[in-house]
């Protein structure tokens, strides 16, 4: 999984905690070139590694937490 993000965003943080207590693997980017590449206007936004792209929301559901 590939989870896009930035360093001040609180839902960023909330679902990289959600993805830690899971012992999710993850990997993590910042690059806001590769952000506004990806057409991403918000964010945390997580790649799955079946090519799906979720939101906060529809990534804390898939990933078993926060309803």
């Amino acid at each position: 999984m590939i989870l896009y993000t930035t360093e001040t965003c609180p839902k960023c943080k909330a679902l990289k905690f959600l993805l830690d207590n899971k012992n999710c693997k993850y990997e993590v980017v910042t690059d806001q070139k590769i952000l506004q590449e990806k057409e991403f206007t918000v964010v945390p936004m997580l790649e799955m590694d079946d090519g799906r792209i979720l939101n906060y929301a529809a990534a804390a559901i898939e990933i078993g937490g926060i309803k």
